[in-house]
């Protein structure tokens, strides 16, 4: 079995949160990741330590009323065994 990616939010005061994939364990051997994040920061988005490939399918939902951004990632591909994904906020490496 695949072990789905552990979602870690490197931001202050959880301004970013992952809202899939939930930690766990999957058959799958990609995944959809949604964040939600403030208007107003940019993300980076790493799976395993590799930043997340420019070219994945993405849509983004803004929230005018909240200053919000909901973005979604399909068919992230995941590996055998323990997956990770990072998302920080700004432009950190």
């Amino acid at each position: 079995p695949l072990s789905t990616p552990q979602p870690v939010a490197q931001t202050p005061a959880g301004s970013v949160r992952i809202l899939n994939p939930q930690p766990g364990t999957t058959q799958e051997r990609t995944t959809s990741l949604i964040v939600q994040y403030p208007a107003t920061e940019t993300i980076q988005v790493k799976i395993n330590g590799d930043t997340l490939d420019p070219e994945t399918p993405t849509q983004i939902e803004r929230d005018q009323s909240q200053g919000l951004i909901t973005q979604t990632w399909y068919n992230i591909r995941l590996k055998e065994g323990d997956n990770r994904i990072t998302v920080q906020a700004g432009n950190a490496a």
